[in-house]
């Protein structure tokens, strides 16, 4: 007999798209391909990783019978890895799991990124049937594809407009603290500018669709309007506002930290605010643990921190409101 090392595989939402589509197709041929393939995977020692973000997507398709074919091959798999922590009975496993594992595994005294990723993979990784991952009732999920669609229109404006910059973050907050308030004219003839950049932002993102791209930014300004300070309020109080929302301690966000900086920060903790609830830790307790060490470092940025790395991963990255409410809110 011989025995081969497991490993798991990680393909893309696209690719199960199209094999479990193959696995459901009307060609024979290409039918059997499709489904020996797993077979041949797990010969070979390869197990598929599902993730939530996978069904996601797998499952906004447009057309319900083939998002319902899918569910149908997902329950057929006699083995594939999933994410789910132990107090967690059924479900598919986020990101925001991801992040309440590296947590847990960072509050236990794992400090270097190599033993919170050990841990943090002992705490997550789960294998078993597609029954196993997803659950054998079909009509949940028949009942969940608006909500999922309803969510992939907000990530897709989250990705289209995550790179808007309107102003030079490279600015202490010192320098920024030197602006003042702008007036109610001002602000709305800035907000008529940001509009149009997200416009074009979203645009080509859009691959050219205005119709959609127009929605997209006139959704996300919708969000920065409502988030609009009043006109009292000074420019410290309005940076404070913005950062200890985000969970940042006032005495951190000190005048020669960089605004991108804070944001970087600010990101951080606005998710690892959400993470806290799957890891049975206070969020108080939570982001006094140190983390990556480049996030750690944001409290203390200046002007010489680099600015986020290409390889960055997206979904650390957090949505650019602030950055237009206080480019619309300040000279």
């Amino acid at each position: 007999m011989t025995i081969v090392e497991s490993k798991i595989i990680a393909p893309d939402s696209s690719h199960w798209g199209k094999w479990l589509d193959a696995m459901s197709a009307r060609d024979v041929d290409r039918r059997q391909r499709a489904r020996s393939l797993h077979r041949r995977l797990l010969d070979q020692g390869r197990i598929p990783l599902l993730t939530w973000h996978h069904l996601e997507e797998l499952l906004g398709h447009e057309d319900g019978a083939k998002a319902k074919a899918r569910v149908a091959c997902l329950q057929d798999l006699p083995l594939v890895a999933y994410l789910r922590l132990d107090k967690d009975k059924i479900g598919l496993g986020s990101i925001v799991q991801v992040l309440a594992a590296e947590a847990v595994a960072a509050s236990e005294g794992h400090r270097d990124l190599v033993s919170v990723r050990d841990r943090a993979r002992e705490l997550l990784l789960k294998t078993g049937s597609g029954t196993q991952a997803i659950g054998a009732e079909a009509w949940v999920w028949e009942v969940m594809r608006p909500v999922l669609r309803s969510r992939s229109d907000k990530m897709d404006t989250i990705a289209a407009l995550r790179h808007l910059r309107t102003f030079d973050e490279k600015q202490t907050i010192g320098e920024l603290l030197k602006a003042e308030i702008n007036s109610a004219a001002q602000r709305s003839a800035r907000l008529k500018r940001i509009h149009a950049q997200a416009v074009q932002d979203a645009i080509r993102s859009s691959a050219g669709n205005t119709p959609r791209a127009r929605a997209m930014a006139d959704d996300f300004m919708a969000r920065v309007v409502a988030d609009t300070p009043p006109p009292d309020i000074t420019a410290r109080e309005l940076i404070v506002s913005i950062f200890t929302r985000q969970g940042i301690d006032e005495e951190e966000i000190r005048d020669d930290c960089v605004f991108a900086a804070l944001n970087r920060l600010g990101a951080f903790r606005s998710q690892l605010r959400v993470a806290a609830s799957e890891t049975g830790r206070s969020f108080d307790t939570l982001k006094k643990v140190p983390m990556e060490p480049r996030y750690r470092r944001c409290a203390q940025g200046t002007r010489a921190d680099p600015s986020p790395s290409a390889t960055e991963r997206p979904e650390r990255r957090l949505s650019c409101r602030p950055v237009p409410l206080l480019r619309s809110s300040l000279c």
